[in-house]
């Protein structure tokens, strides 16, 4: 059953990652129908294995409730609520000594949701990525433990680095005839903090060159000058990517809640200004005007980050299978 939720988990992140480079959205039905395939597998464990647990029982349908309750209060507090009763049920039978699928299931199920919730409230995720995050907590959760989940989420931070940053190096050198002058404008305008900066990196290394031996401390020396400057070129490179590739006119049938406005508007008496997170209520106020596009700022798409965390966490356990069998074979 691991096996299928690997291969379901992988199906699922690549259809993901090939909607969210399009659209930059990652619709609904796709986290769904990870969760009710995580459901119905672990129903299928719990039948094979006839060992019935009443708290893991309790969570799965409190996560089949939640996708119950999705086209009625879709983004609603109450559609929510479920998944968090199911990851508190299960959380109670794990404490209990119960660590049953079922039981792991609702855990994971949990674990996605708060750290995915986290990350929304900050602004730094879509909703479509927090859903998808829960239903990936559920499927690792068919393992038998939490530990692949775990890794899963480890290997998400540094593949979320490397693809941020490989993603952002695209985008500059796609559209370097407006980022070049942005980053140089940029570049010349902080002059004051450029010439701070150099000077620090100038003395860091003339300090390690001439009047440091150990070899250790002369890299910390180095670093101490250098980081700095480069912290400096990268929120320089940020910037002037936000200035360029990032901003884009979206058709207003394109707009969604969360989306970050860069122009207000005008709605009757009512002022809708440029704000970092824009609701529904002022998408459909909006659609009673005569507006055709609005300006937004176009993040980085980063489900393609759960793919590539995903094939880190299926290239370490297919290793693990494969010196498992050698020792086996000896």
């Amino acid at each position: 059953m691991l096996v299928l939720a690997l291969l379901f988990a992988g199906i699922a992140f690549l259809v993901a990652s090939v909607v969210d480079l399009r659209i930059r959205e990652v619709p609904d039905w796709i986290s769904y129908a990870t969760l009710v395939a995580a459901v119905v597998m672990t129903l299928f464990t719990i039948i094979g294995d006839s060992a019935f647990s009443p708290f893991g029982f309790l969570s799965l349908l409190l996560l089949l409730l939640h996708i119950f309750l999705v086209p009625f209060k879709k983004n609603d507090f109450f559609t929510y609520a479920p998944v968090v009763f199911a990851g508190l049920c299960a959380l109670g039978g794990w404490s209990l000594g119960d660590a049953s699928a079922a039981i792991l299931v609702g855990v994971g199920a949990f674990l996605g949701f708060l750290i995915g919730a986290f990350m929304y409230v900050l602004h730094q995720w879509g909703g479509g990525d927090a859903k998808l995050l829960v239903s990936t907590g559920a499927l690792f959760g068919l393992s038998g433990s939490l530990f692949l989940f775990a890794n899963f989420l480890l290997y998400l931070i540094l593949a979320g680095a490397l693809w941020g940053l490989g993603f952002a190096s695209y985008l500059a050198i796609r559209d370097r005839k407006q980022f070049l002058p942005a980053m140089n404008a940029l570049y010349r305008k902080a002059r004051k903090t450029r010439y701070l900066l150099l000077i620090l990196l100038f003395s860091a290394v003339v300090m390690a060159l001439l009047f440091v031996q150990d070899l250790f401390l002369r890299l910390l020396v180095l670093l101490f000058g250098g980081v700095p400057f480069l912290l400096f070129l990268s929120i320089l490179f940020s910037r002037a990517l936000e200035r360029t590739s990032m901003r884009v006119r979206y058709p207003l049938n394109r707009l969604m809640e969360g989306d970050y406005v860069l122009e207000h508007f005008k709605a009757g008496r009512r002022v809708i200004p440029k704000k970092e997170y824009i609701t529904e209520e002022e998408i459909k106020l909006l659609r009673t005007q005569k507006i055709r596009s609005v300006l937004v700022k176009e993040g980085v798409p980063f489900v393609p980050s759960f793919l590539l965390a995903y094939l880190f966490v299926l290239v370490v356990f297919l290793q693990n299978r494969i010196d498992l069998l050698a020792l086996l074979v000896r």
